[in-house]
């Protein structure tokens, strides 16, 4: 079947959305005002700048900025507090509050996004969650530090304009936005599709490490990213603070992020026309069906419904394993070797804090009063649900951000099994997990398929309606019974006690923790943790990748419930908002604080936000979890009990350093295993005869020692070698046997851990893949690494990146192939047509050392003999040294 082209698929959207919002029309009981439609356009236009401020961030850093709504707040409040507090006219204000907006992206390129760019992408999205909370702080703090003003002062546009429409009055705050946006959208446009920078950023997105082996400098046009995403954002905030209002002594919740995620959703995280258009026809949903059912919470299930088809409806592309971060490396909480365990003096400091820790909790509450007592209690399921979402992101390596949502319909569940059915705790709980289970697993489908991102996107519209509809007294008052007695459990543990309560809270936390580490012996849990750290491995192996997440995703669910059914218990109902998506985002930073991947830890986790939530209040608040969550990512990755564990050493070393010396030295762990040599087989007539070379002259690439790897695991040990200039050498071996390593850690995209590597005698140990060309030093991986969303003369625009061939056209000459497809797509070319223009990129650099991994690989005899041909030449004409890694 022939494909339908870009215009032809637009046409038909189009024409499909007018003849569903035609039935709509017809079948809605108060049907769909011209008025609403407008209102729900500038709207959504809003919501778009937004949106779109999300794709340009994921399709550059591929992560969700989950600050991207944080940081138009605060350049909302700034704009609020020049107008409303000190009288600063509105044109100043909007632009003075633009500038806090790109001030503001800017500091978080700088001070986070460096810090994290190598760095996982989930932990990447974590870091952008306390950033959120730090902005949140701010925010709330901004009005009583600068001026005296109202929680719901703001401003209006200075002209007056009433046009009725409908049953609408627009106002000339809704002109701006519907004049503005569409001109905000041209110009970034225009950026995107004609300008140098722009091309380079719609590469980002293609190929990084591509467009980094260019000489294209991805950090600093990753700080024009941020910032022109934070101005979207800025723009979106301040031109809806006269339409919908804005509350300074408050954060926005989860529905201020939920529309533009939906877009964003819709258009894959990588197509901001369409993430554009989306924002604006759901803006518009948004209005119709608040129009015909006046409630907030029946929107966002729609939105939810959104996130849901948008997901299902698409397919798993390349985009969705294109990014070559580290994996979501979570390490073990560490062992003390045998030989020190087995110690008596260990064996007995691990029984005696056992029993200190057993003393505590069971008998210290003796002693506490009612106020106490809930304290402890409500520690004791937050721990548990903190044990849950380590299954779920510290095992599965997926970030959820509804975990708080499957509590709620857990406990919602057992409170019906209990009022309704009048059924014991010990039926109702059970009953509860399974319910639990089911959701999380419904949820988990339809992400599953993409990235571990995605994840966050569908729990996080999961955990809006469920706090704002489904657990709403006024929609379900069977599953939200205003008074619930405490049961007795199996007719003898009464807990109307506080301290019965406590104990059953904490026999639950126990439950929880033994099913979690037994568990993680079992093959489940190892196939689950397999899965996190290399699916493709895994499967190799027979394991179901999609079968092991959504298995850590129904027990995650089953324990949450777990927990939201004790919660209600203890709370005699089911309280309206208390299970909120806030909620949700403050469990996250629980488990990061404490230590992903270590019960320790996350218990740790929850002990301090639980804490921090219980003393303090607004600002305060905020600022204690989203600072110190993301101080902990920038210097202390495991969290409190990677701290707890390295003052454990520390003791054990100090103790037993004078009475068992070898024992002691242990503690600094096995050594770890020697990575088996790379060996290189040199020779110059490789792939081509360039004629003897003189053995005396002084080599223009040298290696030497060079050791690199890729986490813990090493791949390269004291890998050495030099390259005269002009000559052609192969570096050959088999699959595995780090030639392609070698070739990462050469150009820069892969750091050292030992070594060095000098080019004309000059060190490159500190410069990063894009200084390496600027010194003649050019790279090529394979003909997919060329960004295919751009044409071939764009892919040639951006290869002569650092302006050394002031006749770029003069390279089509050595490729004629390519000259008759300077204006096709790069995601059209053939394999040989893509080595070809890979290889012509690089000539653009002018290098004086060229590295080709796999020349050959996947191309025809004559091919690969026309791009011999073309090497030879480069060695013999231009004096060029070639490295040619084949099997």
């Amino acid at each position: 079947m022939r494909r339908l082209t870009k215009l032809q698929r637009t046409t038909a959207a189009l024409l499909l959305a007018v003849a569903a919002a035609a039935i709509l029309g017809g079948l809605l009981p108060s049907g769909m005002p011209a008025g609403v439609l407008v209102l729900g356009a500038a709207l959504g236009g809003l919501e778009a700048l937004t949106a779109v401020g999300l794709v340009l961030i994921y399709r550059s850093a591929r992560i969700i900025n989950f600050s991207q709504v944080a940081i138009g707040g605060l350049a909302s409040a700034s704009a609020v507090l020049l107008v409303a507090g000190w009288g600063v006219p509105y044109g100043i204000a909007m632009l003075l509050g633009l500038l806090v907006a790109a001030g503001t992206g800017a500091l978080i390129e700088l001070a986070v996004v460096r810090r994290f760019w190598d760095r996982s992408r989930l932990v990447f999205t974590v870091a952008t969650i306390g950033v959120a909370l730090i902005l949140g702080a701010l925010r709330i703090a901004l009005p009583g530090l600068f001026a005296d003003l109202g929680p719901t002062d703001g401003f209006k546009f200075p002209a007056t304009v009433a046009l009725e429409v409908g049953p609408v009055i627009i106002s000339a705050d809704h002109l701006v936005a519907i004049l503005v946006v569409p001109v905000a959208l041209t110009a970034l446009w225009l950026f995107l599709e004609r300008t140098r920078a722009g091309t380079a950023l719609r590469a980002m997105a293609d190929a990084p490490d591509r467009a980094r082996l260019l000489g294209i400098p991805l950090r600093k046009l990753s700080l024009l990213t941020w910032v022109t995403a934070a101005c979207l954002s800025g723009i979106a905030t301040m031109l809806a603070v006269p339409m919908v209002g804005v509350n300074l002594g408050d954060v926005p919740g989860g529905q201020a992020l939920l529309i533009p995620l939906a877009a964003a959703v819709v258009a894959r995280m990588e197509r901001i026309g369409v993430a554009a258009l989306a924002a604006v026809g759901i803006g518009m949903l948004d209005q119709v069906v608040f129009w015909n059912y006046p409630r907030s919470s029946t929107v966002d299930v729609v939105l939810f419904g959104v996130v849901l088809v948008a997901l299902m409806a698409q397919r798993r592309g390349p985009a969705d394993r294109s990014h070559k971060a580290p994996a979501f490396v979570v390490r073990p909480p560490p062992k003390l070797p045998v030989q020190v365990a087995s110690l008596p003096q260990v064996r007995i400091g691990r029984v005696m804090a056992w029993l200190a820790l057993a003393a505590g909790v069971l008998l210290l509450p003796i002693w506490f009063d009612n106020s106490q007592l809930s304290f402890a209690a409500n520690l004791a399921v937050y721990g548990m649900l903190a044990i849950s979402l380590n299954v779920l992101t510290g095992w599965g390596g997926m970030v959820g951000l509804g975990q708080f949502a499957f509590a709620g319909i857990g406990g919602s569940a057992t409170a019906f099994v209990l009022a309704e059915l009048g059924l014991d705790a010990l039926i109702a709980l059970p009953v509860g997990m399974i319910v639990g289970a089911l959701v999380a697993g419904l949820v988990a489908l339809p992400a599953i398929r993409f990235q571990p991102l995605f994840f966050a996107v569908t729990t996080f519209a999961l955990a809006v309606p469920v706090a704002s509809w489904l657990l709403n007294p006024t929609n379900f008052a069977l599953l939200t019974p205003s008074s619930l007695e405490r049961p007795v459990i199996a007719g003898r543990w009464d807990l109307q006690s506080p301290l019965s309560y406590y104990y059953f809270c904490l026999a639950g936390v126990v439950l929880v923790i033994a099913a979690q580490l037994n568990l993680r012996r079992s093959r489940v849990g190892r196939s689950i943790i397999a899965t996190r750290d290399n699916p493709q491995v895994a499967a190799s192996m027979s394991i179901s990748p999609n079968g092991s997440l959504m298995t850590a995703v129904f027990i995650s669910g089953a324990m949450a419930a777990l927990a939201g059914g004790i919660w209600v218990i203890g709370l005699r109902s089911v309280p309206f908002n208390a299970f909120s998506p806030e909620a949700s985002i403050q469990l996250f930073t629980m488990v990061v604080i404490g230590g992903l991947g270590s019960t320790l830890g996350v218990l740790l986790g929850a002990a301090y936000v639980w804490s921090v939530d219980f003393y303090l209040r607004g600002a305060a608040q905020l600022l204690a979890t989203g600072a110190g969550m993301l101080v902990l990512l920038m210097v202390m990755p495991e969290g409190l009990a990677g701290a707890i564990y390295r003052a454990r050493d520390r003791l054990a070393q100090a103790v037993l350093r004078h009475r068992e010396p070898e024992a002691a030295a242990g503690l600094a762990g096995p050594p770890a295993p020697a990575a088996e040599s790379s060996r290189t087989e040199k020779s110059s007539h490789g792939v081509g005869s360039t004629g003897d070379r003189d053995p005396t002259a002084t080599p223009l690439l040298s290696v030497d020692g060079l050791d690199a790897g890729y986490s813990h695991m090493p791949v390269l040990d004291s890998v050495g070698f030099s390259l005269a200039e002009g000559t052609i050498t192969a570096l050959v071996g088999p699959n595995g046997s780090g030639k392609t390593t070698t070739l990462r850690a050469i150009s820069g995209l892969l750091p050292a851990q030992s070594g060095s590597i000098r080019l004309a005698g000059e060190n490159l140990e500190d410069a990063t893949a894009s200084d390496r060309v600027e010194h003649g030093l050019a790279t090529v991986f394979g003909g997919e690494d060329v960004f295919g969303s751009l044409s071939v003369a764009d892919n040639l625009l951006l290869g002569n990146w650092l302006g050394r061939s002031p006749d770029p056209d003069a390279v089509l000459e050595l490729f004629p192939e390519l000259e008759r497809r300077r204006d096709s797509s790069a995601d059209t070319l053939s394999g040989g047509e893509r080595q070809m223009l890979t290889i012509a990129q690089a000539l653009l650099t002018q290098p004086r050392v060229l590295l080709i991994d796999e020349m050959s690989l996947g191309l025809s005899p004559a091919r690969v003999a026309g791009i011999k041909d073309v090497v030879r030449r480069l060695a013999r004409d231009r004096n060029v040294t070639v490295l040619v890694v084949e099997q």
